[in-house]
């Protein structure tokens, strides 16, 4: 008894006589028609199908307006590559999307976008350029692909420079004093002289308070020459 014989469906193929099944086209081929015996070559900048059944734009490529429009003809059925600042990692007749922001992609036909780098930020969609990425200011820190820069929790001792990329910042140099937080860092020779002028400060105000309350016969003594020179005379003393 004679088999029957069936042809290949459509994305198959088979090249030679026998018992042997039809196979599907491999990737960036296809066989539009049914019976194939070889599959065709995509044009460049088109993939196959899952199905093996024709072309569609690969990834970091979309479709021209004659495409989508269904004007198929030689010279207008063309896959553009994605502008920089966008990207596509999907075949098919679909757009190229905007990088988010955040991220960046500096070339064409790009299939995914680029982050900025941790200590950065960017709020700007479709960036072209690492140049949108902006380092966060003293005082705090992002992580990679940021939208903002967040508040520093740095421990007592630490800072956030400019760029952190952590929430603990960095050990202070010896030469620096740090509150910690989201406080900078302050040079220690500014924080010794400052807290040498509030001492001083201080023991004048208390030398001042304690000649304003001295006492001569029962009666206070007023910073003034008369005064103090009738309370040096006095028999009384001063306490």
């Amino acid at each position: 008894q004679n088999a029957v014989c069936t042809a290949c469906d459509t994305g198959k193929f088979k090249q030679v006589d026998g018992d042997q099944s039809c196979t599907m086209c491999g990737e960036g081929k296809y066989a539009p028609g049914g019976g194939s015996t070889a599959c065709s070559l995509c044009p460049q900048n088109f993939t196959s199908n899952d199905e093996r059944t024709g072309c569609e734009c690969q990834t970091g490529f979309e479709a021209t307006e004659q495409q989508q429009e269904g004007q198929l003809d030689s010279k207008a059925s063309w896959c553009a590559g994605c502008s920089s600042g966008y990207y596509k990692n999907v075949s098919g007749s679909s757009r190229c999307s905007p990088c988010e922001a955040g991220k960046f992609s500096p070339s064409v036909s790009s299939t995914s976008c680029t982050a900025c780098e941790a200590g950065k930020s960017s709020s700007q969609s479709a960036a072209s350029s690492s140049a949108a990425c902006s380092l966060c200011g003293v005082g705090k820190f992002s992580g990679n692909g940021s939208l903002s820069c967040s508040k520093c929790n740095a421990p007592f001792g630490h800072v956030c420079g400019q760029g952190s990329a952590t929430s603990a910042g960095v050990k202070c140099g010896v030469h620096l004093f740090c509150r910690g937080g989201e406080s900078g860092a302050i040079p220690l020779t500014v924080v010794v002289v400052g807290a040498m002028g509030f001492l001083v400060s201080v023991a004048m105000l208390l030398i001042m308070a304690r000649g304003a309350d001295q006492k001569c016969d029962g009666k206070s003594c007023r910073s003034n020459k008369v005064k103090k020179l009738d309370c040096q005379n006095s028999s009384t003393r001063i306490l």
